[in-house]
């Protein structure tokens, strides 16, 4: 709260770069028989400068006593500081230049790291979730490579003819599936879009990867395996020594977690007092830290591999020079586990009873064995991490959870 004492203050800028002076009270040293009101400054983009703006003189005099009137003030004013500091600002034409980012001496792939930095940073978007789309940007810069062209190729230069001829390279030369392709167009989308949003001028406003058509795909169903068949991978891990994998396996079957997840696990994050297993915020899909319970059965799993006899900074899953992916300093590759379970799913003959059977099988098996013991959706929910429950409805639906139809028995009928 300010006095009618004029304070002149540095403007601050928006998380998009507006400049602004945030909201203050004007009170007359807070005597309700004065005139109250709130200033602040906010730009305005087609005068291009600060403009004063000086709100609510009438409302304030409406209100007779002061704490009522104190308490209104204080909300208002964090109101507007909330939108300025969020890129409120006053319109006006034509947009002033000094607002727009210049992309004029980028390059294709300079622009789309630009996109990429803005995402993270300005939009919020997970590390997870901004490092798949780097991978997108790696198959562009992979397709100038294959063209002969320099990396350094214009942005200007990004046209329909360019982007025919690159989604024809995702599809001949890399053998791309349509759900890859769509992916890829997706991304690519997203990031022109940031770059138009920055420069309204930019390819007119029309991004031209909205042109691209959308390919039909076949929705794959999730498989999940058999408690037997479970079993079998298990058993057919320990006869080839692979006792890490199949302490993997279990660990995904017990925590309903993926296997990059694991593969980031630490000791110190198992934590058997309290039941509780931490999945951190870098690996974590949700994009925040959050716990899973540890069952009777998995405990006695942990304290029999031996695990926590190792120091707490130790990965779980190592990838040790001995070869022995016993808890380490290293971590393992992000396809180490796929690989090795892959291979088990294949000598267990499982890929030919049913083809969508895949390492992540393991998780799905967790998730039904969990409920059809428990029959509480609640429980998977927060073992899976759902942050809404419709999510855990669909997830089960579609491993055919509810495909039972005994309990309509108990419905004897009206009529």
């Amino acid at each position: 709260m300010s006095d009618t004492k004029t304070i002149k203050r540095k403007p601050i800028k928006s998380i998009c770069g507006y400049p602004y002076r945030p909201a203050r009270l004007v009170s007359g040293s807070m005597d309700i028989t004065k005139s109250w009101y709130i200033v602040f400054y906010a730009w305005d983009i087609g005068k291009e400068k600060l403009e004063r703006k000086r709100v609510l003189h009438e409302e304030f005099s409406a209100i007779p006593d002061l704490e009522t009137r104190s308490s209104f003030a204080a909300s208002i004013i964090d109101e507007i500081n909330y939108f300025l500091k969020h890129d409120w600002h006053l319109l006006g034409s034509p947009t002033p230049k000094v607002m727009e980012a210049n992309f004029s001496g980028y390059s294709i792939i300079d622009a789309l790291k630009y996109a990429l930095k803005y995402k993270l940073e300005v939009e919020g978007v997970s590390r997870e979730s901004v490092d798949k789309y780097g991978q997108v940007v790696e198959t562009v810069k992979d397709f100038l490579l294959y063209k002969n062209l320099s990396v350094t190729y214009a942005l200007k230069n990004l046209n329909a003819a360019f982007i025919d001829r690159y989604f024809e390279y995702i599809k001949t030369i890399r053998e791309n599936s349509n759900k890859t392709h769509n992916d890829k167009r997706g991304v690519l989308h997203a990031l022109i879009n940031v770059l138009i949003g920055r420069n309204r001028k930019l390819f007119n406003g029309i991004n031209p990867f909205g042109e691209v058509k959308i390919l039909q795909t076949q929705t794959r169903k999730h498989a999940a395996f058999t408690d037997n068949q479970l079993r079998g991978l298990i058993d057919q891990a320990k006869k080839r020594k692979w006792f890490q994998i199949a302490l993997f396996i279990q660990f995904m079957y017990y925590t309903l977690s993926r296997g990059k997840e694991l593969a980031a696990l630490k000791i110190g994050n198992i934590d058997l007092a309290r039941r509780r297993i931490l999945f951190q915020v870098d690996s974590a899909k949700t994009n925040f830290e959050d716990y899973v319970g540890i069952s009777d059965r998995l405990v006695e799993i942990i304290k029999a591999s031996g695990i926590m006899d190792y120091p707490q900074h130790f990965y779980v899953f190592s990838n040790s020079p001995d070869g022995s992916h016993q808890p380490g300093q290293t971590m393992v590759g992000k396809n180490y586990f796929y690989k090795r379970v892959s291979e088990l799913i294949e000598a267990e003959g499982l890929y030919h009873i049913n083809p969508n059977h895949t390492p992540y099988s393991v998780k799905h098996t967790g998730a039904i064995g969990l409920y059809l013991a428990c029959r509480n959706i609640n429980v998977v929910q927060r073992q899976c991490r759902h942050r809404i429950l419709e999510t855990t409805i669909k997830y089960l639906r579609d491993l055919g959870v509810f495909s039972d139809f005994d309990e309509l028995n108990k419905l004897k009928g009206a009529i």
